[in-house]
């Protein structure tokens, strides 16, 4: 991670925002703060950071809002939502300007991985090569499960396309097995499941084809990347 590098902390808890703004900068970020959404949209007008870290329950204009307000941004600065699982449910597509989540509670390592990881990788990997389309970098824990009812590990998810995902994990995979990935996503019932087959592996990541989704989790696929 290039030193310095900005991030916006957008959170009406001056608690919560304290001591996020104290790990971040400790691990090297030059921090600005926003205690709520309005000060968050006048401060993105003014100048985009590097990265936008955003708490969803605010009030008057909440996280959704200020999603609104990115997603009309060019560039627009890649978004991690730190929220609880049971959040109401974006309006219209934003969730496509969101590159990753983070749950409450989380971890202070969790926290500087993720905004290290999306401030230093692009928000979109392009078509190049052999690979048929464009994948989002998209950051999120997930269990993993093999064949069987039990998971197998942990791991974190941090590419994702409606064909395919990345996954970094703990215990190797090996070429050809099946594998299904469970993430939560605010304002749904339920987490998000995805099916596939890994097709590579490189140390710890594994490279897998998307293989099945059911119609409720084809549905969160679409609205990440705007499929019609």
């Amino acid at each position: 991670m290039e030193r310095g590098k900005q991030i916006l902390i957008v959170d009406d808890d001056p608690v919560f925002r304290e001591f996020t703004a104290g790990v971040l900068s400790a691990a090297g970020f030059t921090i600005e703060e926003a205690d709520g959404g309005g000060t968050a949209i006048a401060k993105l007008k003014r100048h985009a950071p590097d990265l936008v870290l955003l708490d969803l329950v605010m009030p008057e204009i909440d996280g959704w809002g200020v999603l609104g307000h990115v997603d009309k941004l060019r560039p627009r600065p890649p978004v991690i939502v730190i929220s609880g699982e049971r959040e109401i449910v974006p309006p219209g597509n934003l969730t496509q300007c969101v590159n990753g989540y983070i749950f409450k509670p989380f971890r202070a390592a969790q926290l500087v991985q993720t905004c290290t990881d999306l401030s230093s990788r692009p928000s979109v990997i392009p078509i190049t090569g052999s690979r048929k389309e464009a994948r989002r970098t998209f950051i999120v824990e997930a269990i993993v499960y093999g064949e069987g009812s039990e998971p197998v590990a942990r791991g974190r998810l941090v590419q994702l396309s409606a064909g395919g995902f990345r996954l970094e994990l703990g215990t190797p995979i090996d070429p050809g097995r099946p594998v299904r990935i469970v993430f939560g996503m605010p304002g749904h019932e339920r987490p998000v499941e995805i099916s596939g087959v890994v097709r590579w592996t490189d140390a710890l990541t594994i490279g897998a084809e998307v293989s099945t989704l059911s119609g409720s989790d084809e549905a969160v696929l679409r609205a990440l990347f705007d499929l019609t």
